[in-house]
């Protein structure tokens, strides 16, 4: 389930409380920060989709087919970093996470 889409005009406040992780939310912030730069030009585009699907998190670019990945759990760590062109879907990405998908 899409659970927000980062745009040039998605507030800190609407990332900081919907993404809780601190390496998604610096993710989010600088992409939407680049799409604010050159929103006059380009409009309030849509630069990430924030996914949750079985408890795992997905910051997925459409644009760029990569991905932040981490599941919601009691203990803490670093998202996954599923690199330019290799998620093909949110869906996939999660399932890299799970170790069901290459």
């Amino acid at each position: 389930m899409q659970t927000l889409t980062i745009r040039a005009t998605t507030t800190d406040a609407e990332i900081e409380i919907t993404i809780p992780f601190i390496d998604m939310r610096q993710e989010a912030m600088e992409r939407r920060d680049a799409a604010a730069a050159v929103l006059a030009e380009q409009g309030d585009q849509s630069v990430l989709e924030l996914h949750e699907l079985d408890n795992v998190m997905v910051l997925y670019s459409p644009e760029f087919g990569y991905a932040l990945v981490n599941e919601r759990s009691a203990g803490a760590g670093n998202s996954l970093l599923i690199g330019n062109g290799e998620a093909d879907s949110p869906a996939h990405a999660a399932r890299i996470w799970k170790g069901e998908d290459a």
